[in-house]
């Protein structure tokens, strides 16, 4: 039970730093004109 419990915090710490990544990502779209905004998301987020 020990184990699962350490498996679940690393899990969901390397799910935190994705989203925080994904955060940063978007808080500088904001400063992207749409036209690369466009171009930077068929990069890194293929649909």
């Amino acid at each position: 039970m020990n184990l699962f419990k350490t498996s679940m915090m690393h899990f969901i710490s390397a799910r935190l730093e994705e989203y925080n990544i994904f955060g940063i990502y978007f808080h500088f779209l904001k400063y992207i004109p749409v036209s690369d905004k466009h171009s930077l998301s068929e990069v890194i987020l293929p649909t």
